[in-house]
């Protein structure tokens, strides 16, 4: 009984450093077997049998529905001198966004996935993605406002109406938000700074005078102004597309003063963890310049159906990005980044494999070391049965001997 004590104490232990290790470890594992060196957008290629050589029409039928923003840290190796700004950065950082198209009548802007059933997740970097993404909601909200007033009359030549109390009645009974053009308080919270000219990491010169700039330094006697660059980035959580103030022409070092700092009380748009770039809502692809607004008789809508065209931000976000549509339905879908998805999920905040400890299941624990114990003590007590088996046969065989002597 003893050996079988000892084996089972020492398993018990092993289990529960396993059960209770940090989720990081696991998630190493896991990282090294997908793979995730290799670049996601090189898996990207047309569907055979579906596209019809490069026709993506069939996907005005999707909406895009943002999942999630990834940062990845990568290795930059060579001299200082390969940096654009000459800067010692050796993390940089590749910013992913993961997206999904849902069926444009099964995505929901309240679901967190969009969609259930017959969807795709794709994987592309995030200045692409929020360039194509700001484009698409652009025009379909201008579609909307400009459907809402001539619905509500407010197109017409009639001298009797006022086009602009139309109008705002109109957006307000709709509940069109984003049709009103608020110039002022776009001036006073630093909207003036269109959003779209720093999704990539771009040169920003302050207006303040050099000696405004706290984080200015000499070196050799001579005055060096502080080079700050804006991009976008992820949240702290991965949940939006934020705008960031950063010291290096790649944006990973952060600027240790804020843009409203240094720009003397302006705020920089969408910089709040609540003020994401992108947002939940579903963003159809269907190309609203196209004649696909389903207006005119019924037998030209029927006919329409198989007219409708693709938008162009929406094919061009498709065509680059690393695809997984297991999920899709398609014929012959395109699976080439299934493993880097779920890899990319893995990934924490900071662009490193979560280290978070994660605390092991207790349950899973505690059935493991009960079936373990009842393996171990059924063991022992067939041992237990052998060897007074054995001692039984012993014993026979003497008093059989000793009766035949």
């Amino acid at each position: 009984m003893l050996p079988a004590q000892i084996i089972f104490f020492v398993f018990c232990l092993r289990l529960r450093s396993i059960s209770s290790r940090p989720y990081g470890n696991f998630a190493s594992e896991v990282i090294s077997r997908l793979d995730l060196s290799i670049d996601p957008l090189a898996a990207a290629r047309r569907l055979e049998g579906n596209d019809d050589d490069g026709n993506y029409n069939y996907l005005s039928g999707y909406s895009v529905k943002f999942q999630g923003c990834h940062d990845v840290r990568q290795w930059k190796g060579g001299d200082d001198e390969d940096n654009e700004d000459g800067s010692e950065v050796r993390l940089a950082t590749q910013r992913l966004v993961r997206f999904r198209l849902c069926p444009a009548e099964a995505c929901h802007e309240s679901k967190e996935t969009g969609c259930s059933t017959g969807f795709g997740d794709y994987v592309v970097d995030l200045g692409t993605f929020a360039e194509a993404y700001l484009t698409a909601r652009e025009k379909s909200q201008q579609y909307a406002c400009e459907s809402a007033a001539e619905a509500c009359g407010c197109e017409g030549d009639d001298d009797g109406v006022d086009q602009e109390e139309c109008e705002y009645e109109c957006y307000v009974k709709y509940g069109y938000d984003f049709c009103f053009e608020n110039d002022d308080d776009a001036e006073k919270n630093g909207n003036a700074i269109d959003a779209r000219d720093y999704i990539e990491c771009t040169l920003y010169e302050f207006e303040q005078a050099d000696d405004y700039v706290a984080d200015d330094y000499a070196v050799d006697d001579a005055y060096v102004a502080t080079v700050y660059y804006i991009g976008a980035q992820c949240s702290g959580q991965g949940g939006g597309v934020m705008l960031g103030l950063f010291t290096d022409a790649s944006c990973t070092i952060e600027s240790n003063q804020t843009f409203e700092e240094l720009s003397g009380g302006v705020v920089l748009p969408y910089s709040s963890s609540d003020a994401s770039l992108v947002g939940d809502d579903c963003v159809s692809c269907l190309d609203q310049n196209e004649g696909n607004d389903g207006d005119g008789d019924e037998e030209e809508d029927e006919n329409a159906q198989y007219e409708n065209t693709v938008s162009p931000s929406c094919e061009d976000l498709y065509t680059v990005a690393g695809r997984c549509e297991k999920s899709m339905g398609l014929t012959y879908p395109d699976n080439n980044a299934c493993s880097y998805i779920e890899g990319v999920k893995l990934m924490s905040a900071d662009g490193i494999v979560s280290t978070v400890a994660a605390k092991g299941s207790k349950t899973a624990t505690l059935a493991i070391c009960l079936f373990t114990t009842s393996t171990v003590l059924m063991l022992s007590y067939v041992k237990h049965l052998h060897n007074g088996f054995s001692r039984a046969v012993k014993i026979n065989e003497c008093i059989a001997t000793n009766s035949l002597s």
